[in-house]
């Protein structure tokens, strides 16, 4: 897959913020893929940055960024035409919202969503893919797991609380190192322990993209989600004036009715 951002130069000939602003622009697309494409996963990336002053492209610069992981169990990627217009869509809107004042806690958001997908390693996964929901939710600091699955629940069509207190308290024991599995109910085999979390995991993915994709899509959103007080603001709003500005639910038990159990069994006979 190649990701391009082209744009005339008075100078092709000099290395300057012109190369800068238009990596950003084919990497602002990259992102756009990785919310914009469910399970979305690829190899490490390669980003060149160059000209034409002569008739002949040339690369001036090159780096390298991480590669993404995917959660076992998830289903294929369908990189479609439908999805490529909505990362582009959700590039523009990345654009855009690095321009509003305040726009540091979203940022900060999405790099956990990155970086959760760039993790190989499963407790790393789930605990960023949750720290990104609680860019969102930032729950207090008393009876922070209930208030997390509270807030939540109200995104969600379906049942899902206790996926999502779930989610908080697994988050929990990776947080303090004692590991993805020390706040699993007692009793499960460990067949069971792997597949709950992996399950989890696939969850909080889909959870914390479907945040992000509803948040860039729904610009009157934006101000709610710049500080402590404005997002605690948001959450106390009352039924009607919620669901103007946050206009979808997620069917929650939807998610886990994807999950490829198969997947699972053809990897445990191949180990």
């Amino acid at each position: 897959m190649f990701l391009w951002a082209l744009k005339p130069s008075q100078s092709p000939e000099i290395l300057d913020q012109e190369n800068e602003d238009l990596r950003r622009e084919a990497y602002r697309l990259y992102l756009g893929l990785l919310v914009a494409v469910p399970f979305f996963s690829s190899g490490r990336l390669t980003s060149l940055t160059g000209a034409n002053s002569d008739g002949v492209p040339r690369v001036r610069s090159l780096s390298t960024y991480q590669r993404t992981f995917f959660t076992l169990g998830a289903p294929t990627p369908a990189v479609t035409i439908q999805r490529a217009n909505l990362a582009a869509r959700l590039a523009a809107a990345l654009k855009q919202h690095d321009h509003i004042d305040g726009h540091g806690r979203f940022v900060r958001a999405l790099r956990t969503f990155r970086e959760a997908c760039e993790s190989g390693n499963l407790d790393q996964r789930l605990h960023q893919f949750v720290r990104c929901m609680e860019g969102f939710v930032a729950p207090p600091f008393k009876q922070s797991g209930v208030q997390f699955a509270k807030r939540l629940k109200r995104l969600c069509a379906g049942r899902a609380s206790r996926q999502l207190r779930d989610l908080y308290t697994i988050r929990g024991g990776i947080e303090h190192l004692h590991g993805p599995y020390d706040r699993l109910p007692k009793g499960l085999s460990k067949r069971e322990r792997r597949t709950r979390l992996l399950i989890r995991c696939f969850e909080a993915e889909a959870l914390a993209r479907y945040l992000i994709l509803t948040y860039l899509r729904n610009p009157p959103l934006w101000p709610h989600f710049i500080t402590r007080a404005s997002i605690e603001a948001f959450w106390a709003l009352k039924p009607a004036q919620f669901r103007s500005l946050w206009p979808t639910r997620i069917h929650y038990p939807s998610i886990s009715k994807e999950f490829d159990y198969q997947a699972l069994e053809r990897h445990e006979n191949d180990a």
